[in-house]
């Protein structure tokens, strides 16, 4: 097996912060006629995800030895963005219209492919991000869309979650402490009482004594963006600067894979599938992971023991179907 190289850089939203991008490239398979894979992580979490598994090879591992040159986003607030004094406080405009871009502009600018476009992988949350950046900005230099276990439309929501943020005014109220913290503490009750965890992912499906090193994917939430998330919920739809993000998405024309778990709490089958269904691209392809006897939850889909096999295996041929022959 070659080696990874896994390089770190930064650059600059001119918002007060220092976004972190890291590539990932096997040399001995980079094919430079690809183009950069960009990865989105979601909601309250980083890109560490993205580059760990607990018994094999993560998704960015994965998709470089598959040729690709793998860029994880940290956007402010996430991971190993560097705080240069600006507002702690931000939402998902911020996000899509001022981290992206400088994200994608400095990819660009870096890539060592040949190419002038990304492809983007939207995990979760940044799967909507991505969706909003591609609607939003008249000339998205986007190749191809993959968004896994991310909603767009609300069509259900786990009760559990209805209720954290039943009243967005509350939630936006509320001051977050250390989520990664607090994470511990309740940490031991989730080993006594695994079952507490399947609204995220199935215990069974991954390596239990390696759950506690995940807790380092868990990031910081916001007061704002915990309002707009709970509006969100509310409503149905994104709105961002006056525009329905679900209803423009008909007029975005660029392929797009869907990859949902069946049995996931965070991001129900019938909301991970209202990207594709409300999408106005001809190529469009969807990716149910789980069944009776193997069932997927959120995480399931990037940690498990069959993620290489079921989720990173059909993405990458998907990904590679987009180039001529």
């Amino acid at each position: 097996m070659s080696e990874l190289e896994i390089t770190q850089s930064y650059t600059s939203n001119r918002e007060g912060w220092d976004l972190g991008l890291r590539c990932t490239v096997d040399r001995e398979r980079f094919d430079p006629s690809y183009r950069p894979l960009v990865i989105i992580p979601g909601y309250a979490m980083n890109s560490f995800i993205f580059g760990y598994h607990p018994t094999g090879l993560s998704l960015e591992g994965y998709l470089a030895q598959q040729g690709f040159e793998v860029w994880s986003i940290s956007m402010r607030g996430q991971g190993d963005a560097i705080w240069r004094g600006g507002d702690r406080l931000y939402g998902v405009k911020e996000l899509v219209l001022s981290d992206i871009p400088a994200a994608i502009r400095a990819i660009l600018a870096r890539t060592q492919t040949k190419q002038d476009r990304v492809d983007i992988l939207g995990a979760s949350l940044g799967g909507t991000l991505m969706a909003a950046y591609v609607t939003m900005n008249p000339k998205p230099r986007v190749g191809a869309m993959v968004a896994i276990g991310a909603p767009l439309r609300w069509e259900v929501i786990h009760p559990l979650l209805k209720i954290a943020f039943s009243v967005p005014e509350l939630v936006g109220m509320i001051p977050m402490g250390d989520t990664r913290k607090m994470v511990r503490a309740v940490y031991p009750l989730i080993e006594r009482f695994p079952f507490l965890l399947k609204i995220y992912m199935h215990p069974e499906m991954t390596s239990r004594e390696h759950i506690g090193e995940m807790i380092a994917t868990v990031d910081q939430p916001n007061r704002v963006l915990n309002r707009q998330m709970a509006r969100w919920f509310r409503h149905g739809d994104l709105v961002l600067e006056g525009i329905n993000v679900t209803e423009a998405m008909r007029y975005v024309d660029l392929p797009i894979l869907c990859i949902l778990a069946n049995a996931d709490g965070i991001v129900p089958p019938e909301t991970a599938r209202s990207i594709l269904t409300h999408s106005g691209a001809k190529e469009k392809a969807l990716i149910e992971v789980g069944d009776d006897t193997r069932r997927f939850a959120h995480a399931d889909l990037f940690i498990s023991h069959y993620s290489q096999e079921l989720v990173f295996a059909p993405m990458a041929r998907w990904l590679k179907e987009r180039y001529p022959a």
